[in-house]
């Protein structure tokens, strides 16, 4: 895999060889070219994608617990709509989950009052299908966040001997990763300072009454795929900045995890568009925001804000200028 990673490597910045060494007439050989590429990539891709996963997972493992604690606190308090300690704990969460307490609650009692009609008790008035329907979907989500938010948020948080074997799994990893990456450059190197003979090797498979037309046409295919390719993985590169910052700005939870795989996702146009339910959901749901950022346009405006304004960069700026 190293290996292979470093040719397509190799292959994606020949282009930007060529203007380091200016075509071979530069004061830049193709060594120094290379060496540069692999600390450019290092400093700027590497170190920052380390450190964003790094406190991206401890992001995500803090929303995961605040959604965990706050979902438990509403089903608890609506399983007993007249405890006042739990009705208090659900109000501390912000308006919109008391709104969803309050919404579960007159659920069930229309519920229990289909239930009660079913067993020939006097009602006022029949019946409603869609609310015994919507009972149907609250319970079944309350008996599984019941069951599964103390995992949940076990796995959220952990302490002692899971934690230390959590850094220990953490650190294997990020042993063979720096590994994987060092055998990667190395290779990339010698691609990349001996790509003439790396074309030759290729060239060489290709029968010689039929090389002269085949050479030709992989050119021109070169020319238009590795220019979509390289281009669109640029942008690709952009845009995840743009989401990681843009979410962090308006405050979207787990910013550098939901930020990169958004970004990643631009690499297929307009597939980006699915963190716009997805940032808003978790916004809405973020028990911690308060001031106008828990107001409902911020919450829906925000994010289409920041999706539109990609769109509109990536179409009429990125796209043209870089792709």
């Amino acid at each position: 895999v190293p290996m292979l990673l470093a040719m397509a490597l190799a292959y994606l910045f020949e282009p930007v060889v060529r203007i380091i060494t200016r075509n071979g007439r530069g004061p830049v050989g193709r060594p120094g070219a290379a060496i540069g590429i692999i600390i450019g990539v290092l400093l700027v891709v590497l170190v920052p994608v380390g450190l964003g996963v790094t406190f991206g997972i401890i992001q995500g493992s803090d929303v995961v617990k605040k959604l965990a604690n706050s979902a438990q606190a509403v089903i608890e308090s609506s399983e007993a709509p007249d405890d006042a300690a739990k009705k208090a704990r659900v109000d501390e969460l912000g308006p919109r989950w008391v709104k969803l307490r309050e919404s579960i609650v007159k659920v069930r009692e229309e519920a229990n009052r289909v239930k009660s009609n079913a067993q020939g008790a006097a009602v006022d008035h029949p019946p409603d299908v869609i609310s015994v329907q919507i009972y149907s979907v609250v319970d079944a989500a309350s008996d599984w966040v019941q069951k599964n938010a103390g995992n949940l948020s076990k796995q959220a948080v952990l302490t002692g001997a899971g934690a230390f074997w959590l850094l220990v799994s953490l650190i294997g990893s990020g042993a063979v990763l720096v590994f994987t990456s060092f055998l990667t450059a190395f290779f990339f190197f010698f691609f990349c300072t001996s790509w003439g003979r790396v074309l030759a090797f290729w060239e060489g498979l290709i029968p010689e009454k039929k090389k002269g037309p085949v050479i030709e046409m992989l050119k021109q295919m070169d020319g238009v795929i590795a220019g979509f390719i390289r281009g669109r993985l640029l942008i690709c590169g952009i845009c995840i900045v743009w989401f990681t910052v843009g979410y962090t700005i308006i405050g979207v939870p787990a910013s550098l995890i939901v930020g990169p795989l958004v970004g990643v996702l631009c690499i297929i146009p307009y597939a980006s568009g699915i963190g716009i339910p997805i940032s808003i959901l978790l916004m809405w749901l973020d028990p911690s925001t308060t001031g106008w950022q828990a107001q409902w346009w911020w919450v829906l405006g925000a994010p289409l804000a920041v999706h539109g304004l990609n769109q509109l960069l990536d179409d009429y700026v990125m796209t043209p200028a870089i792709q």
